[in-house]
């Protein structure tokens, strides 16, 4: 899985690091309650109330659903692909 948090910068409220660390201390005030599972998601907010950014979680996939980190179509069920480093990773410590 991975965690992705997006701010966008520019607007009036959006332009110093002061601004963004501020977003994102309300954001973490927020995040540390999600049980980060895939699909849980939320949005970041300047000191006026207006969405900047975004976070989720997702799964370490792409669009076709193959292992984010091998990228190789030809597995049949990514992530529990023989010989993938990733995929070995996950049936080695018992995710699958």
């Amino acid at each position: 899985m991975k965690f992705t948090l997006e701010i966008n910068l520019g607007n009036e409220v959006m332009q110093t690091g002061a601004d963004v660390g501020y977003a994102i201390e309300r954001a973490a005030e927020r995040i540390q309650f999600a049980d980060m599972v895939p699909g849980d998601s939320g949005v970041i907010l300047d000191t006026n109330g207006n969405t900047v950014g975004a976070w989720s979680v997702q799964n370490d996939t792409d669009e076709d659903g193959w292992c984010g980190t091998c990228q190789d179509p030809e597995h049949d069920s990514c992530p529990l692909t023989p010989g993938c480093p990733c995929c070995e990773d996950t049936i080695r410590n018992g995710r699958a």
